[in-house]
């Protein structure tokens, strides 16, 4: 598995669009940077916008492409550090969060063990 972190103001699948990228970090394949991403990275107010910690746990064959950030510009009219964050969002086997940081988006979905919902098939169909 490899591990990125991002600090973003991602506030689940149906809003995907307005999400907007403060920090992402390519942590490698250590699961205790990934915990350290998520300690460190408080929740912060900015511009209105609240960022908060993830990480996203990618497949250890996964390749970060330049065609597939394009194509995200595209789909999501964003910034490229914004479109990477859509890549490997979609990419993701796995997402990891502290529960309390995200307790707002997790009553609102009504998910009642693991997380939001990080795709949502509607939104996140991409057509080339």
């Amino acid at each position: 598995m490899f591990y990125v972190g991002v600090h973003a103001s991602y506030e689940g699948a149906d809003k995907a669009r307005f999400t907007k990228v403060r920090l992402l970090d390519k942590l490698g394949r250590s699961a205790g940077r990934a915990e350290r991403f998520l300690t460190n990275n408080p929740p912060v107010q900015k511009q209105g916008l609240l960022y908060r910690a993830m990480v996203f746990v990618l497949p250890s064959t996964f390749i970060l492409r330049n065609d597939q950030i394009q194509v995200a510009i595209k789909a999501y009219q964003c910034d490229w550090q914004t479109a990477k964050f859509h890549v490997y969002r979609l990419a993701a086997v796995n997402v990891l969060g502290k529960q309390d940081v995200w307790s707002d988006i997790l009553t609102a979905a009504d998910v009642p063990e693991a997380s939001a919902p990080v795709v949502n098939e509607a939104t996140d169909t991409v057509k080339v």
